[in-house]
C-alpha cells in the first residue's frame, strides 16, 4: 500500500527513536565516566552501573510539570500592534520561544491559549483582561505530577495590581483555561482567583498555602511476592514497581491510602501528596518514580541481607536529611520495611508540606518531620545540644540502620559525612541512599565516605531528557 506523501508518521517514529536513543546514549557516557572516577576511589570492588533511559516519547518530550517564562512585548513591524511572547534565558539573555516541547501537554496547551486567546486577543474582545496583561512581567505554569489533574498559573508583575477588578477577571481566566487557580504576584501582594468565589489574599507578600494552592496527586507502590524459581529454593521474592496511573479502575483510589492485596499476592499502597505550588518538588514526575521505585528495591534488600552475621532485620530505622516535601517520607513509610523514619528539612514551606502529607497518609506513628539544617542537625546529633524532645527519643543519627540523603547539587554538608562515619558500639549506621543531581559533589562525598563504606549498587536516570542532567542513585553499606 502506498503511503500518502504527505504523512509525516514515519519521521516522527524517527524522532521519537533518536530522542530515546539520545537518553540511552547520554546515560551510557555518563556511566563510563562514572565508572572510572569509582574505580579510582573503591579499587577493592567493581560497581555495575545500571542504566534507567527513557522508553517513550512521552519521557523525551513533554515531560517537565513545572515551567517559568519570561513574557515580553514586542510592535509588529507592520501594523503596529504590540504582541505577548514567551521567553526563556540562555546566556544571560531572552531568547523568544514558540512553543516549549519538553513541558508536558497539560503546559503546552494553557501555555497556548493563554497566549493567544488572552494577552494577544482581539481589541473587541481586550475589555476582558484589561486588568491581567498590563504590567505582566513572567509567569509560572505549574501541573500535579499526573498532568491531566490540577493546573495552577501564577503570574508575576513588576507594577501594583488592581485588586478587585484583577480578581473577577482571573475568575474568568480559571474557567476558561480550566484552572485550580490564578495567582497574581507583585512586590509586597499575593492575591489568587479559583473558578468558584472562594479567593486568598495575601498583603504582606507571603503565601496563604490555602488549600487550592496545592498540587494533589496519588502514587501508586506495587508490591508483588511470588516463589522462587529455583528447584531447591522456597524463598518468597518480593519486588516493587512504582507508577502515576491507577490500573485497579477504583476511582476511590485517589482519595483514599487503604491498600490492596490480589489473589495472586500483588499489593497496591496508594500514597497521596499535596505540594504547595511556591515550594519546589519534583518537577519530573518519569525520574521521581523510578528513583522512588530503586529506593525501595534497595530496602527490600538491606531487611532480606544479614547485617554482620545477624539475622535479617524485620524492622528497619531510617533518618532523612533534605527531605523536601515528603515524596520519598511518606511513601517509605507506608511500605512497613521501615519501623521509624526522622525526616529533617530547613525550608519551612516543605516542612509543613512534609507534615501535612505525613497527616495525610496517617503515618504520623512512623515519622517525626523537623525543621533544622542538615548539617547542624549532624553537628548536634548525639550531642548536648540536641534535646532529645527534637527528635521523639534519645536516638542520634548513628543509631539508625539507614541514612537517606537528596541534598541540592552542591552535595552533602561536611558535617553529614562526619556523622556517617561516625561509630557506636552498641548501633552503627549501617546503609546510606544517596540521591544525587551533582556529580562532581557526589564524587567529592563518595571519596569522603570511602574509608568506611563502599558502593554496592549504584544507577542512573535520565533527569531532564534534551539536557545534560543525570541523577545518581548510590547504595552505599558500611565495610
Amino acid at each position: 500500500m502506498m503511503m500518502n506523501k504527505c504523512d509525516d508518521s514515519d519521521d516522527n517514529n524517527n524522532y521519537n527513536n533518536s530522542s530515546i536513543r539520545q537518553s540511552q546514549e547520554k546515560l551510557n557516557q555518563a556511566a563510563e565516566r562514572l565508572s572510572s572516577r569509582l574505580a579510582s576511589i573503591q579499587q577493592e570492588k567493581v560497581v555495575v552501573i545500571q542504566s534507567f533511559p527513557c522508553q517513550t516519547n512521552d519521557e523525551t518530550e513533554a515531560y517537565r510539570c513545572k515551567c517559568s517564562f519570561q513574557i515580553l512585548q514586542q510592535q509588529h513591524p507592520v501594523n503596529e500592534e504590540y504582541r505577548c511572547h514567551y521567553a526563556i534565558r540562555e546566556e544571560q539573555r531572552p531568547v523568544i520561544i514558540d512553543t516549549f516541547p519538553i513541558a508536558n501537554r497539560r503546559i503546552q496547551t494553557v501555555m497556548r491559549q493563554f497566549r493567544d486567546d488572552i494577552l494577544n486577543t482581539s481589541a473587541s474582545n481586550q475589555d476582558n483582561f484589561s486588568f491581567i496583561s498590563p504590567s505582566l512581567t513572567s509567569c509560572t505554569l505549574s501541573t500535579s505530577w499526573k498532568h491531566d489533574m490540577d493546573c495552577i498559573l501564577t503570574l508575576h508583575y513588576n507594577q501594583p495590581i488592581e485588586v478587585n477588578e484583577w480578581k473577577r477577571q482571573a475568575r474568568q481566566l480559571c474557567s476558561i483555561l480550566q484552572l485550580r487557580q490564578v495567582n497574581g504576584r507583585s512586590k509586597g501582594l499575593w492575591v489568587s482567583a479559583t473558578p468558584s468565589a472562594q479567593q486568598h489574599l495575601s498583603d504582606d507578600g507571603k503565601d496563604p498555602h490555602g488549600s487550592y494552592n496545592t498540587l494533589r496527586d496519588t502514587v501508586y507502590m506495587i508490591r508483588i511476592r511470588r516463589q522462587s524459581i529455583h528447584c531447591n529454593d522456597t524463598n518468597e521474592i518480593t519486588s516493587w514497581e512504582v507508577t502515576l496511573n491507577n490500573n485497579s479502575n477504583d476511582n476511590d483510589a485517589n482519595t483514599t491510602t487503604n491498600s490492596r492485596t490480589s489473589t495472586t499476592g500483588t499489593t497496591i499502597i496508594p500514597v497521596l501528596y499535596e505540594k504547595s505550588e511556591t515550594a519546589f518538588f519534583h518537577p519530573n514526575p518519569n525520574a521521581m518514580t523510578k528513583a522512588l521505585q530503586w529506593m525501595l528495591q534497595r530496602l527490600q534488600y538491606i531487611q532480606q541481607v544479614p547485617q554482620q552475621q545477624q539475622a535479617p532485620s524485620k524492622t528497619m530505622s531510617l533518618l532523612e536529611l533534605y527531605c523536601g516535601c515528603g515524596a520519598h517520607t511518606v511513601a517509605l513509610a507506608r511500605t512497613g520495611l521501615v519501623q521509624r523514619i526522622v525526616a529533617v528539612e530547613l525550608d519551612v514551606r516543605l516542612v509543613q508540606a512534609c507534615q501535612h502529607n505525613v497527616a495525610l497518609n496517617g503515618v504520623q506513628d512512623i515519622v517525626t518531620v523537623l525543621s533544622c539544617d542538615a548539617g547542624q542537625y549532624s553537628k548536634n546529633s548525639g550531642s548536648k545540644k540536641q534535646p532529645t524532645s527534637d527528635v521523639g527519643s534519645s536516638m542520634d543519627a548513628t543509631s539508625y540502620d539507614i541514612l537517606l540523603v537528596d541534598p541540592p547539587k552542591q552535595g552533602l554538608d561536611m558535617a553529614v559525612c562526619d556523622m556517617a562515619l561516625q561509630q557506636q558500639e552498641e548501633k552503627t549506621l549501617q546503609h546510606i541512599l544517596y540521591i544525587s543531581c551533582g556529580h562532581q559533589a557526589l564524587l567529592r562525598d563518595l571519596q569522603r565516605l570511602s574509608p568506611q563504606y563502599q558502593v554496592v549498587d549504584c544507577c542512573q536516570l535520565d533527569l531532564f531528557p534534551g539536557t545534560y542532567s543525570i541523577e545518581t542513585l548510590v547504595h552505599l553499606q558500611r565495610k
